[in-house]
């Protein structure tokens, strides 16, 4: 079953003001290169980031938790965010991201 991941409201609207707040440079600097490591679609077999990248469970390698319970999951080089406060659904996508990480717990 295909999860079909929406980064919610809340993050682009925050995004945009962020962007006119700082003239455009917050959109260079943080939102475009961030935006591109969200998933856009995770399934059983792995996932495909916002910019068309495939990722496959079996090229995991590490998993990073950092501060608002943020995932960084490591495929070698590649790395993909999972931000439960961004993202819809956000339960669902949480499920089967640690069903395919407890390996590395």
């Amino acid at each position: 079953m295909a999860i079909q991941v929406v980064l919610k409201p809340s993050f682009k609207v925050t995004a945009a003001f962020l962007t006119v707040a700082s003239l455009g440079g917050f959109y260079f600097a943080v939102w475009l290169p961030t935006e591109r490591n969200y998933p856009r679609v995770i399934d059983g077999e792995g996932m495909t980031l916002r910019d068309g990248t495939r990722l496959s469970w079996d090229a995991l390698t590490g998993v990073q938790s950092r501060p608002a319970e943020v995932l960084w999951l490591h495929f070698g080089k590649l790395r993909a965010v999972i931000a439960p406060t961004s993202i819809d659904p956000d339960d669902q996508v949480l499920a089967l991201v640690k069903n395919k990480t407890e390996h590395l717990a």
